[in-house]
């Protein structure tokens, strides 16, 4: 099964984008996908911006941006920044990542519709910059 083979640290930017608190990884951070030692992994570098995971404000209170399903939302965050793979690809897997920290199918299905649903717009504003 897929993995975060490091913690997530991060701190308060102070700013703010489309009206959520952005926060500022203070260390660098893996998932590997995958079986443990597959060699598919992708590093988010220490100084990366994020706001967690981007969740309406009305829904904030059941699902917090920093939920258990933050190490995902990072990754997500940072393969729609650089585009390195498919918007498709992007969106599973914040998907699957999801499944390593413990989030429920339901939780899982409900972020990924929301992401396939609303993400093409951010998606675009990176554009493409796959090789």
């Amino acid at each position: 099964m897929s993995s975060y083979t490091t913690p997530l640290a991060y701190k308060p930017t102070g700013a703010n984008r489309r009206g959520r608190p952005v926060y500022a990884l203070t260390k660098s951070f893996t998932y590997e996908i995958g079986s443990r030692g597959s060699g598919i992994a992708i590093t988010v570098p220490a100084g990366f911006e994020t706001d967690l995971a981007s969740i309406p404000w009305p829904l904030n209170k059941v699902f917090p941006p920093n939920g258990p399903w933050a190490k995902a939302a990072v990754v997500h965050d940072w393969n729609y920044r650089k585009n390195f793979v498919s918007r498709a690809l992007a969106d599973y897997l914040f998907f699957e990542g999801m499944k390593p920290l413990g989030v429920c199918l339901a939780t899982r299905v409900l972020f990924w519709v929301g992401v396939r649903a609303t993400g093409r717009r951010i998606f675009k504003k990176y554009g493409d910059r796959r090789a």
